[in-house]
């Protein structure tokens, strides 16, 4: 399942955003400051993080730096704020998307799938033994799955990643077969 911690001080816009990605199957963690979020990242490690500018203790761009110090997991800005120089400032300072305060509800979800989905594919994209499948990696040398889930797809037919990996071996004999003239069958 998706852990995603949102930190956000507003309760009517946390506890909205909140039960819409409970409805959707997250698993959701919330923070109202920046203190309380690090302690929450620390100890329950989300896979994504929905972040509000103006906190209590401090702002959202700070947080961002901190966390790309010791993290790779995408980071989606939730603000009021749509200056487009704000905007530009946070995506340099390793934001993984930029989103007003007037988003709606599926957009929102349909933007956080995107930047995770994204991550999966940079980590993928640097170790050849990794297969991005929905919402995880399965690291098919290794025989497992990184990631929240298989997804319910997966789940469902039985599909774990030793089959996956030997499945992928598989296919990559025959694509190698193929290509060297070689009748494998």
């Amino acid at each position: 399942m998706i852990r995603v911690l949102i930190v956000e001080d507003d309760k009517e816009i946390r506890n909205l955003v909140k039960s819409s990605l409970a409805v959707e199957g997250y698993e959701v963690l919330t923070a109202v400051s920046i203190a309380e979020a690090q302690r929450v990242l620390e100890n329950a490690q989300p896979h994504l993080v929905l972040l509000d500018l103006g906190l209590p203790d401090g702002d959202g761009a700070d947080f961002i730096r901190s966390i790309r110090q010791r993290l790779s997991l995408p980071v989606v800005i939730i603000s009021a704020r749509d200056q487009e120089q704000e905007k530009i400032k946070l995506l340099d300072a390793g934001a993984d998307d930029y989103l007003t305060k007037d988003i709606s509800l599926p957009h929102l979800l349909a933007r956080s799938r995107a930047s995770f989905k994204r991550k999966l594919s940079e980590m993928a994209a640097l170790n050849p033994a990794l297969l991005p499948y929905n919402t995880s990696l399965i690291d098919y040398l290794q025989e497992q799955t990184i990631g929240p889930s298989l997804g319910a797809d997966a789940i469902r037919s039985g599909v774990t990643a030793s089959v996956v990996g030997l499945l992928l071996v598989i296919a990559f004999m025959l694509v190698y077969y193929r290509l060297s003239g070689v009748n494998a069958v």
